[in-house]
């Protein structure tokens, strides 16, 4: 087997970014094209030099690597630090800040959660000033999940119709990057276990005895998958269908090309799902952090209105004792304002009597001398 892609991990994690962000629109999620991977980093490579987009260049890329389909070109940079030297060698910070401006911009995130796309080819460049990533979205009808050997040597094929009413798998087969018109192995409906309903299917190739179909360095080996658009829902698979019918690829449309690797491959499965179990368990921490955190700002916020209440309370009692304390002034300078005067009309009184009585004796001595 050849070496493990180091920047595997770089693209798990950014697929990972773009179908969470799907999943929040309501859209099903994009499978990664290997294919396009290989074409989007040349084309990154290219950008990464001259900037400017090329459709040309572009479709260079994607022929080389035998791509299917039309594609939709991402692309996002990032500027590296002057005299800071990157520990990580695929420096998946770095692309990820990349990545992370296409999620800021109105068109690229309308894209990459569009719906109508089904898988993505991502590809990265990288100099001592900058990095590039380049995600190249396409529309494919079926999406492979499983490509594998089983036990006596066929080659089995596992994946799904996206809209089953519209398109049929029909045709299946093997071909070498020397010579792509030459197949070396091919099947037809009698060889596929097709699911109507579900748009899931099965198919196997008759591959005993041939060598080199995976992993060939050489002469790269391709699986390439056709289907049929008109009256689908005649086409009889598995047991009803024909036999002996000669499969001729040249009437189908190719819908996908994928190269003869296992997949998932076995060498990372291990890896990426612990990965996945780290992700998880990253993510379940960092709701219960934010949960936390909630919890001690509605405490803040309670213990803040406790405080303004008390406060309030403080204030009426402290309004309420001081009114008292001025009701009570008025009413002790009434009670002496009205003592003080009661004095005062008594003193005229008294006067007044004692110059009666002053008066009454004058006028009863006048009245004795007279007797």
């Amino acid at each position: 087997m050849p070496p493990l892609d180091k920047m595997r991990k770089v693209r798990r994690e950014i697929l990972r970014t773009i179908n969470d962000i799907r999943e929040k629109f309501g859209n099903p999620c994009v499978y990664p094209d290997f294919l396009t991977n290989k074409a989007a980093n040349e084309y990154a490579e290219y950008l990464l030099q001259h900037d400017e987009e090329n459709k040309d260049v572009q479709k260079e890329c994607l022929d080389k690597h035998h791509v299917v389909g039309e594609v939709q070109t991402l692309q996002g940079i990032a500027y590296l630090e002057e005299d800071v030297v990157s520990k990580d060698p695929t420096k998946k910070d770095e692309f990820m800040d990349a990545h992370g401006l296409l999620l800021e911009l109105q068109y690229e995130l309308g894209q990459l959660t569009d719906k109508q796309y089904t898988h993505v080819g991502i590809g990265f460049a990288a100099n001592t000033q900058k990095v590039k990533v380049v995600e190249m979205l396409i529309v494919k009808p079926i999406m492979v999940n499983h490509l594998g050997q089983t036990e006596d040597g066929s080659v089995e094929v596992r994946g799904a119709v996206k809209d089953p009413k519209e398109v049929g798998i029909y045709a299946a087969r093997i071909v070498a990057q020397s010579n792509m018109k030459k197949e070396i192995a091919v099947v037809g409906p009698a060889a596929i276990d097709y699911n109507k309903g579900s748009g899931e299917f099965v198919i196997t190739l008759k591959t005993q005895g041939i060598d080199g179909l995976f992993f060939n360095v050489d002469d790269p080996r391709y699986l390439e998958l056709y289907i049929q658009k008109r009256q689908v829902d005649k086409i009889k698979y598995g047991a009803d269908a024909d036999p002996n019918e000669r499969v001729n690829v040249a009437h189908l449309e190719i819908s996908m090309r994928v190269p003869m690797d296992y997949y998932p491959d076995p060498r990372t499965v291990i890896e990426d799902d612990a990965d996945r179990q780290r992700y998880e368990r990253d993510m379940a921490e960092r709701q219960k952090r934010l949960e936390e955190e909630r919890l001690i700002m509605v405490a803040a916020n309670l213990a803040r209105k406790e405080e303004r209440a008390k406060k309030r309370e403080e204030m009426l009692a402290a309004k309420m004792a001081q009114d008292e304390d001025g009701d009570g002034d008025d009413m002790s300078g009434s009670d002496r304002g009205s003592r003080h005067g009661t004095g005062s009309a008594h003193t005229p009184q008294g006067t007044s009597s004692k110059q009666r009585s002053g008066s009454q004796a004058e006028s009863g001595s006048q009245d004795n001398s007279e007797y």
